[in-house]
């Protein structure tokens, strides 16, 4: 895939293409997880990822948990 010049506007936004949404499985209303590291900045469906530690194994779709940080809560 081919590098994309995007402008932020005022507010700071600016416009994923529909062919990098499309390659993520990204529809509207999807969640996505954005982290920086050095001088990038990442972006990954948010569903694939645990919502308290960030793994990416093991993963409850319905609850966005894995199995280690579920069995954590089960045991508190």
């Amino acid at each position: 895939m081919s590098n994309i010049e995007k402008r932020i506007d005022k507010l700071g936004r600016m416009v994923l293409p529909a062919t990098f949404r499309k390659k993520l499985g990204l529809e509207t209303n999807s969640k996505v997880l954005l982290y920086l590291e050095d001088q990038a900045i990442w972006l990954t469906p948010a569903e694939k990822y645990c919502a308290l530690c960030g793994s990416g194994t093991d993963i409850d779709q319905e609850l966005r948990l894995c199995s280690t940080c579920i069995t954590k809560i089960k045991n508190l």
